[in-house]
């Protein structure tokens, strides 16, 4: 619910693209190895990482598959970014395009093992990869009543979304299951994921639209945004200020940023966010999001 995580990734991407460049700046393979192999000597965890990338890949030195994953290993479990970026790629589980739970458990598991202290220091990447698993987890059961809220016919399967609605409106389960896919989206890690949580928070207009047509519920709107009980009230105005903020990377930052600010500030005042603080985090990485939005600092694409 309040996990630390700072604003951006940005310090420490860069930090992790100085630490790999006396390795990626050598052309030659051999002797990419030969000094990775002396820095490791030295306790260099860039080193250590190289050596074991090369003696994985068999690229400037002889292949020694277990010797290479071993030494990554022992890079990541030591905190070496890179080689805990590497651990994530490995071990994150696909199948046929989609996370896979069923099959591959204890391949999850050992993603979140690798993936969390990437999340922690702000990597955009780890935190929408690990945050997907939360997130298909919480919402594949629900995928079909989801794809009946843009039926052309409001009133089908109407029991459905009724239940759906009622507990989408009343706790805070849709955004935890997608907080780690929001911290990289709100940093603009890619374009992609912005994009993905714009469509997220989009349709939790549509549920509480619908909430207030199909139900008659009382539920917050933009003319009265102090609708509803105290936490309805802080999940309509922490997803306005969230659609403001992802659209300011995109145009009209100044509108944008300024919107997101007044909805967060209210969004604050809530009771629910005591708890969760999410909306009074958003709102102190706002001037940072300013700054790399006018410097177009941080990830684009």
């Amino acid at each position: 619910k309040t996990m630390p995580a700072p604003c951006d990734g940005w310090d420490a991407m860069v930090a992790m693209l100085d630490g790999e460049a006396p390795y990626t700046q050598e052309q030659d393979l051999q002797k990419r190895y030969k000094k990775a192999y002396a820095d490791m000597k030295k306790g260099n965890l860039y080193g250590t990482f190289y050596v074991g990338m090369a003696k994985y890949t068999g690229k400037g030195t002889a292949i020694q598959r277990d010797t290479g994953i071993q030494l990554i290993k022992q890079a990541a479990k030591a905190g070496n970014p890179s080689a805990l970026s590497m651990m994530l790629i490995m071990n994150t589980p696909f199948y046929k395009g989609q996370t896979d739970f069923k099959l591959n458990p204890k391949r999850v598991k050992r993603d979140f093992y690798w993936g969390m202290p990437l999340v922690v220091r702000g990597f955009g990447f780890a935190q929408y990869t690990v945050g997907n698993f939360h997130f298909v987890e919480y919402m594949e059961p629900l995928k079909e009543v989801v794809n009946l809220f843009y039926d052309h016919n409001p009133q089908k399967n109407i029991e459905q979304k009724k239940a759906f609605i009622l507990k989408s409106v009343t706790s805070a389960e849709m955004f935890q299951a997608s907080h780690l896919m929001w911290l990289a989206a709100r940093q603009n890690s890619r374009e992609q994921h912005r994009h993905f949580m714009m469509e997220y928070y989009a349709f939790f207009d549509r549920v509480f639209q619908q909430g207030r047509e199909l139900l008659g519920l009382n539920l917050p709107s933009i003319k009265q945004p102090n609708a509803g009980t105290p936490t309805q009230r802080w999940l309509f105005k922490v997803s306005k200020g969230r659609q403001h903020l992802l659209q300011a990377w995109e145009a009209n930052p100044n509108h944008h940023f300024t919107q997101a600010r007044f909805w967060l500030e209210q969004a604050a005042k809530e009771p629910s966010d005591a708890t969760y603080h999410w909306a009074s985090n958003d709102l102190k990485c706002i001037p940072r999001f300013r700054e790399m939005q006018q410097t177009n600092s941080g990830y684009k694409k």
